[in-house]
């Protein structure tokens, strides 16, 4: 007899506005520097499979390997409870996941702008303690607009492919 499990909520919600953003004593961690290691190991992976996008924009198989990247650095950023980390590789997972579905291909603009997210991503990473802390909460704009704009990209992904004519039924009649 199998038992399923019971369906999770897979949204993210933003952290409690009363939450530390860093935690001072996980700053010099064995966590936080596993989180620090696989966001540099995750994101070289995502540069360079966004480059290869720009090749190769019709290869859905590069979503997969970008899903699974942006995946590893939610993992680990749970691991040490960084919610602002947490909530956008989980942005980019579905981003990519989305457009993996769809068979959608990302515009080279699009893929400036992930790119240039991932930097914003790994500065978070980097960010210790108490200065950490304040340019978290004076920057958190720049984060939540990163967040909206890769929402925009999964979305637009949607919407092209949903636009996408249907291929005709052929039949060979022998």
């Amino acid at each position: 007899k199998q038992t399923s499990l019971p369906k999770t909520n897979t949204e993210i919600a933003p952290a409690p506005s009363n939450s530390p953003p860093i935690n001072a004593q996980l700053s010099d961690s064995p966590m936080m520097q596993l989180l620090i290691d696989d966001t540099e190991k995750q994101s070289s992976l995502i540069i360079e499979k966004l480059n290869d996008l720009k090749k190769a924009p019709d290869d859905v198989t590069i979503f997969e390997k970008l899903a699974k990247a942006a995946h590893a650095i939610k993992g680990s950023a749970r691991m040490v409870n960084l919610d602002s980390v947490v909530q956008m590789a989980n942005a980019y997972e579905k981003c990519f996941t989305a457009a993996q579905q769809d068979e959608s291909a990302l515009n080279n603009a699009q893929i400036e702008q992930l790119h240039d997210g991932i930097e914003l991503l790994k500065k978070v990473v980097n960010l210790k303690g108490e200065e950490g802390a304040k340019w978290l909460k004076d920057n958190c704009k720049e984060i939540e607009s990163l967040i909206s704009s890769i929402q925009t990209i999964k979305a637009s992904s949607i919407n092209q492919s949903s636009n996408k004519p249907s291929q005709p039924v052929t039949t060979d009649i022998a």
